[in-house]
């Protein structure tokens, strides 16, 4: 989570002028799990370079966390430029594609 965080705060930087970001603290209880530094840090890429680099002004980047039971939710969302529906439904088909035993 300290690699996705320190990266968000570098592009934070890069973006003051346009984007505010705000990066919730992590729940206590799941401070001590382990997870490889590049699960996360690629969402929050995706975020700046798809959502966010067409904005002129007023951009926010949100990463917040959920817990639901035993999981953690981890939650990236931006208010930058959206998806067409129809890339969403080529996107979705895509992965289910590659999700299907064969």
């Amino acid at each position: 989570m300290e690699h996705a965080r320190i990266y968000t705060e570098i592009q934070a930087l890069r973006f003051s002028n346009r984007v505010k970001v705000c990066f919730e603290e992590l729940p206590r209880e799941f401070s001590n799990i382990m997870v490889p530094r590049l699960i996360l840090q690629p969402l929050i890429e995706n975020a700046f370079e798809h959502g966010l680099s067409t904005v002129k002004r007023d951009g926010i980047l949100n990463v917040s966390f959920r817990k639901c039971g035993d999981e953690l939710h981890i939650i990236v969302e931006n208010n930058g430029e959206n998806i067409p529906d129809g890339k969403i439904e080529l996107l979705k088909q895509k992965l289910a594609d590659e999700n299907t035993v064969r």
